[in-house]
């Protein structure tokens, strides 16, 4: 990006979408709002992110072409070449996304049976074809090409409400337009306007399948995508030759029916999705009302972090508060609901993927493997080694061997646990960590408090096997390192730093009280 518009603000910054800057390709823009709308509820659309991310990665034809067109122009085509060989069917992110998919679909069979593993192949079937119906780069205009897919014979039609009122109102206008267009030379799809108001013609399916294909792509009267370019919507309005032959909500009708169109020929309409997965279509306001934050994410309230900071202990610098003892018993009913919410903590900083191209990110997502029992980065590309890592042990996993050493029926969700061991204090980290940005100061202060947790817990020699212990010291090992990063980022931001330092010291407190000698 510097090389080929030095000066352009970072893909973070809020100037980026600046209008001054031109970024004006539609199709761009609706491919990235539909990836940020899918990775922000990643526990409703999991099985359709399985399948975007398994078309998304996968090699494409346009990769290898901008890799030799872009160092025809002068540019440095490494980031693409890259792609080419780290996305590779074998050992690259298109096998990882194909493992990752096969795996799911293991999982849901064995817990759900073959019918929810059927279901949620089909799922996994509308994220792919969502990604592949997503233009994800400009296209010149000269080589854009319009194809409306014809609905089938077995295929219901119209295929949706808009092509419904477009058809309706078509139909309406026909006998009443007789004589009127006798003059007009116009013609698309090789009629003129008469004939294709024919009296009684758009009675006939096949006459109105036929209409709406060729008024689809009669440039310059209808652009796909892009009414306020089209020609009849001018014609339709003030001063055009057709205004007033339409109502206000019928103007409305068509112009909503040209901008579904967009650049491919598909008419976006949810029944598709709903029809596709054979599910009755939810609201999305019923949904919302059912969320419970021990189950679902994102989840927010009315929660804001200036009144939990409200009750803490003035701060200006780093608490160091001694070691955590874990020579005395544990109270489970207080460490198991910590431990298990705790992994939240900073999940939500890489929903947008904006965000994870900033420093202090990049170490949180190090962080995030760490917890998630990934290897340590290394200089060489991991690949499926990941996937194939036989010792893939996390905080998760850690905290489940917890429990079955202490004699606990092992909980199957959060929400198992929380429903267990009560925890105001859990629920207050959920509801926190909602909102990375806001919170950032205060989030990586608890999650600096919970390394202390680890190291102590790695210590004792009653609450761990070996093999977990040693697991554990390490996971912490990073993540101290990580955090230790982050707060140098933060030392720079008083106001962020002082967030921390509360944050350290409010988790500290909840921890202490989690052994019975403190």
């Amino acid at each position: 990006m510097e090389a080929v518009e030095p000066g352009f603000p970072a893909g973070d910054d809020i100037d980026f979408i600046d209008a001054r800057h031109g970024l004006n390709e539609y199709g761009v823009w609706k491919a990235a709002i539909a990836q940020l709308l899918i990775s922000l509820f990643p526990h409703q659309f999991l099985p359709e992110i399985i399948g975007f991310n398994m078309h998304y990665e996968a090699m494409a034809l346009e990769t290898l072409k901008v890799s030799k067109e872009l160092k025809e122009l002068g540019y440095d085509p490494y980031y693409f070449v890259l792609h080419i060989s780290i996305d590779n069917a074998d050992s690259g992110h298109t096998a990882i996304a194909l493992e990752t998919a096969m795996e799911y679909l293991e999982l849901i069979q064995k817990r759900d049976g073959d019918a929810a593993a059927k279901h949620t192949w089909r799922r996994i079937q509308a994220g792919y074809i969502l990604s592949k119906g997503l233009p994800t780069a400009p296209i010149c205009p000269k080589f854009k090409t319009f194809n409306t897919v014809l609905p089938t014979e077995r295929e219901k039609f119209p295929r949706n409400s808009l092509e419904a009122e477009v058809i309706r109102i078509f139909k309406a206008k026909a006998p009443v337009s007789q004589k009127i267009h006798c003059n007009s030379r116009v013609k698309f799809g090789g009629r003129t306007i008469t004939e294709w108001l024919i009296p009684n013609g758009l009675e006939s399916q096949q006459h109105q399948i036929q209409f709406l294909d060729a008024l689809s792509n009669a440039e310059p009267w209808i652009f796909k995508g892009d009414s306020d370019k089209s020609r009849l919507m001018k014609e339709l309005s003030w001063q055009g030759r057709m205004f007033g032959s339409f109502t206000q909500s019928e103007v409305h009708a068509v112009k909503q029916w040209i901008d579904s169109l967009g650049g491919t020929g598909f008419v976006s309409d949810p029944i598709y999705y709903w029809s596709f997965i054979n599910e009755p279509e939810l609201p999305s306001n019923k949904v919302f009302k059912s969320l419970d934050i021990r189950v679902h994410h994102p989840v927010f309230s009315q929660l804001p972090a200036n009144n939990i900071l409200a009750q803490l202990l003035p701060s200006t610098h780093l608490p160091r508060a001694p070691r955590i003892e874990t020579t005395a018993p544990a109270n489970w009913e207080k460490f198991f609901p910590l431990w298990f919410t705790h992994p939240c903590l900073l999940e939500h900083f890489i929903c947008i993927p904006a965000q994870t191209t900033t420093p202090m990110v990049c170490f949180i997502i190090r962080l995030l493997r760490a917890q998630s029992g990934f290897g340590p980065e290394d200089s060489m590309v991991a690949g499926m080694d990941e996937v194939r890592r036989k010792e893939s042990v996390g905080l998760v996993e850690l905290g489940l061997e917890m429990v079955k050493l202490s004699g606990f029926m092992e909980p199957t969700c959060l929400k198992d646990v929380l429903e267990t061991w009560k925890s105001d204090f859990g629920l207050l980290m959920l509801h926190l960590c909602q909102r990375p940005i806001e919170n950032t100061g205060l989030l990586l202060g608890l999650a600096m408090a919970f390394v202390d947790l680890h190291d102590a817990v790695a210590l004792s020699a009653t609450l761990l096997s070996s093999d977990g212990r040693r697991l554990l010291h390490d996971i912490a090992k990073r993540e101290r390192e990580n955090l230790d990063l982050c707060l140098r980022e933060l030392e720079s931001t008083p106001p962020r730093f002082l967030d921390f330092c509360r944050g350290y010291h409010l988790g500290r407190t909840e921890i202490d009280t989690s052994f019975a000698i403190l």
